[in-house]
């Protein structure tokens, strides 16, 4: 299970180094990819409300791993200020 983590952690670099650093994966490129981000967003938050018990899959660790490629918790945030709408 670990290996598949970082088997989509890898997909997501690469994905954000093709596309200025963002981290919003459309369906067209992938909707594995598109699924996993989701994903990874809403078990950080069940690992913020509810603990490590409730986030399957998340832990501090790959929330410190994903901040440091400059993933956007926030995808609506994200899309927003890179069509130049937010600073």
């Amino acid at each position: 299970k670990h290996d598949a983590w970082d088997s989509m952690y890898r997909e997501l670099m690469k994905f954000m180094a093709k596309n200025a650093g963002s981290s919003n994966v459309p369906t067209s490129y992938s909707m594995k990819l598109n699924k996993w981000v989701q994903n990874q967003r809403h078990r950080k938050r069940l690992l913020e409300t509810v603990g490590p018990s409730g986030a399957i899959g998340m832990s501090w660790h790959r929330v410190d791993k994903l901040n440091e490629i400059g993933f956007a918790w926030d995808g609506a945030k994200e899309f927003k200020r890179k069509a130049g709408h937010m600073p």
